[in-house]
């Protein structure tokens, strides 16, 4: 057991991040890391080909970091994807 009462966990939860495709913008990230150093934190999840950008300056907004490299969000490019393809004819998947 725990004795008196239940165990107590904090965090800090930074909502300022976003997930970027990998393909598109791979050849950037290391410019924004270079440019922003420690005031932006850049993780690569390889198995998902996912950019994790966060920003750590409370100065300094991800959106304002995508703009500056014409950034493409995870979510922006599967939207896009979705469109082309059913341009294309594609049919849309049922979500259920």
């Amino acid at each position: 057991g725990f004795g008196f009462g239940a165990p107590i966990v904090m965090a800090t939860i930074n909502f300022d991040r976003v997930a970027l495709y990998g393909n598109d913008n791979q050849e950037r990230m290391v410019d924004v890391q270079r440019k922003y150093g420690a005031r932006v934190r850049v993780e690569y999840i390889q198995q998902n080909c996912l950019w994790l950008l966060e920003s750590r300056d409370p100065d300094l907004p991800v959106a304002e970091v995508m703009r500056a490299f014409d950034l493409v969000s995870y979510r922006d490019y599967i939207a896009a994807s979705e469109t082309a393809i059913l341009a294309k004819g594609g049919v849309k998947e049922d979500p259920r």
